[in-house]
């Protein structure tokens, strides 16, 4: 019987991924991409899909894999954000407008680099349960997190007035914690960007 503590014994996601889906809550997504088939992970919370994947950066898959989830909503303004470690600093470019941030935790701070072009980003970082997520994540993997708009070339199609709260890491995410944590911190978040007035808690598609 497969334990949710085994992932270390296992090198592909799609041998560990179905046996994670009802701890989760999730459903698994059978995906025809990239001349193979895929899973994916996606939970439904409220009205938003929360969608785990693993992607390549080239057709061929040259490139070594990296995973990322990802939740598409209607928005209301034009708030966005990065977060990410010094490892990230010479590929995830500038947000338009941002400013370098803190948040007055010095943990937090030390730890993370802070994008954003708007306040709203404070309440969100200064929620308890958000903050220990990312440190949580940050203690297993490298990754950014951010909002992706329709404005630049990681826009991936979106619709004018959809906004992707997105989170990306080298590799193959295998382990249940972690993954529990990030489809925590999408939860966390998603909640919080529509009481800040930015998401609107409506069905919008991938």
């Amino acid at each position: 019987m497969f334990l949710l503590d085994d992932s270390a014994h296992y090198t592909n996601h799609k041998d560990v991924w179905p046996d994670y889906q009802k701890a989760l809550k999730a459903t698994i997504i059978s995906q025809s991409r990239f001349l193979d088939d895929t899973v994916a992970l996606e939970r439904q919370h409220r009205n938003w899909k929360i969608r785990l994947e693993v992607d390549y950066r080239t057709l061929d898959k040259h490139n070594p894999p990296f995973t990322r989830m990802r939740c598409r909503y209607k928005t209301l303004d034009n708030f966005v954000f990065r977060i990410y470690e010094e490892g990230w600093l010479g590929i995830v470019g500038k947000v338009l407008g941002a400013q370098d941030l803190t948040i007055g935790n010095t943990k937090f701070d030390e730890k993370f680099i802070i994008k954003s072009n708007h306040h709203k980003i404070q309440d969100l970082l200064t929620n308890s349960s958000v903050k220990t997520s990312l440190l949580s994540i940050s203690q297993q993997v490298n990754f950014q997190f951010r909002i992706v708009d329709n404005s630049g070339i990681f826009m991936d199609g979106l619709p004018d007035g959809v906004h992707e709260l997105y989170m990306e890491m080298d590799g193959i995410i295998l382990n249940f914690k972690t993954i529990k944590t990030m489809f925590k911190l999408f939860i966390d978040v998603m909640d919080l960007l529509e009481k800040l007035g930015t998401a609107v808690d409506e069905k919008v598609e991938f």
